[in-house]
């Protein structure tokens, strides 16, 4: 069982099914706005004021406060979330997040960042439905980047003279 919030909760409740995004740096940034950019509506939780103002001046809905407390999480409305994203970066904050997730809300969708490749089976293990694996994406975008550059030097490259 979750403890209970031992802390204000502040931001707007929501009312209607949503997408939650817990952890609102960069990961989280980056995911609530493409989220948005699909027609969802996203709620943004994290335990930062300034970020969830941030959220809030682009449109979002955000709740500030522990996303850990059950009531943190009731607030943003996870009982009504078709999904949740955890875009925190620790490995052992992001397994307690997925597991809090689906006892709070065991039909929504789970999607959550790995910031090693090690925590794969275990967020999966939690109830993760997708599971990022951020050593593997990286890797994966800096061979894109190499084949790009390889073939802007072949583009540019001098024809020989004939």
């Amino acid at each position: 069982k979750r403890p209970p919030a031992r802390h204000e909760v502040s931001g707007k409740p929501e009312a209607g099914v949503a997408v939650i995004v817990i952890g609102y740096g960069p990961a989280g940034r980056a995911a609530a706005e493409r989220i948005a950019e699909l027609g969802c509506h996203v709620v943004v939780v994290d335990q930062n004021p300034t970020a969830t103002r941030d959220a809030r001046s682009l449109g979002y809905s955000a709740v500030t406060g522990d996303a850990h407390y059950a009531e943190v999480l009731e607030h943003a409305g996870l009982r009504r979330a078709a999904c949740v994203v955890v875009t925190v970066p620790g490995a052992a904050t992001a397994l307690r997040l997925v597991s809090d997730v689906r006892l709070g809300a065991p039909e929504a969708q789970i999607l959550v960042r790995a910031r090693f490749h090690r925590s794969l089976a275990e967020l999966h293990a939690a109830g993760a439905h997708v599971v990022v694996d951020e050593e593997h994406e990286v890797g994966r975008l800096i061979a894109k980047a190499y084949e790009e550059m390889v073939l802007r030097a072949q583009r540019d490259k001098p024809s020989p003279p004939t």
